[in-house]
């Protein structure tokens, strides 16, 4: 199978992500599943929500062509992009695998540990960011056909601080993980 592998801090997941994934599935013919894998650690961020919590909302969104993985969250010690392909590769080795990313990955991409191998294992297929618009991709890296930039750019920094404050968050959240971040008391305090 073709996989598209979708990672992040998903702190929290919100509605821009949920439409990547639908146009993933929409415009990458060829791909026959995304799987999510929320990160246990970020290198560069804080991750502010516990693993259970993220991995939870995002379970909101398993469906027949869209898998949640807790791969990154079993993991012991640090975590990074390299060590999660790898263990893909060797407990799923009949798959072939394709990261997606933004536009702002690539201008960092050189940062991650083992970028080069990674190159070599994967292609990864990029979807535009406000703020990073790029004329070229480096090689290994392909845009995400007929995608544009999106008409409104979420973000779960500002929605965690709207959480905080009170403020009203619009359509950023799916009404199910709206519900769970209120049930769960999360990004309240």
């Amino acid at each position: 199978m073709n996989i598209a592998l979708y990672g992040g801090k998903f702190d929290p997941p919100h509605l821009g992500h949920k439409l990547l994934i639908d146009e993933v599935l929409r415009r990458l013919k060829f791909i026959d599943e995304v799987w999510i894998i929320p990160a246990k650690s970020h290198p560069w961020r804080k991750i502010e929500t516990s693993g259970t919590c993220r991995l939870q909302m995002l379970l909101f969104w398993e469906s027949g062509r869209v898998k949640v993985l807790d791969i990154d969250l079993k993991r012991v010690g640090e975590t990074r992009t390299i060590d999660t392909i790898k263990d893909l590769k060797r407990l799923y080795p009949e798959n072939n695998y394709f990261w997606i990313c933004g536009s702002d990955t690539v201008a960092t991409f050189d940062k991650w540990k083992s970028f080069k191998k990674l190159i070599e294992l994967m292609k990864f297929y990029v979807y535009p960011r406000p703020g990073y618009e790029l004329t070229t991709l480096p090689s290994g890296f392909f845009w995400i056909p007929g995608m544009k930039l999106p008409r409104r750019d979420y973000s779960s920094t500002e929605i965690r601080q709207a959480l905080k404050t009170k403020k009203k968050i619009g359509n950023f959240l799916t009404p199910e993980i709206y519900n769970y971040i209120l049930e769960n008391h999360l990004y309240l305090a």
